[in-house]
């Protein structure tokens, strides 16, 4: 089981994919999981750390 803490967005506020993803990965067992639901556009917005991988 992981500790880490996993923050799931879309591209914008509309899009329904990050709660789907969300919910996939709360099954496999990563129990940290949360949706940020301003989407990335947002979160970039209010000058939030952004990671690449």
């Amino acid at each position: 089981m992981s500790s880490d803490k996993i923050i799931i967005y879309c591209r914008a506020k509309d899009c329904p994919l990050s709660e789907k993803v969300a919910v996939g990965l709360k099954l496999f067992v990563f129990p940290n999981v949360k949706v940020y639901k301003g989407g990335i556009e947002e979160w970039m917005a209010y000058g939030l750390p952004v990671e690449e991988i």
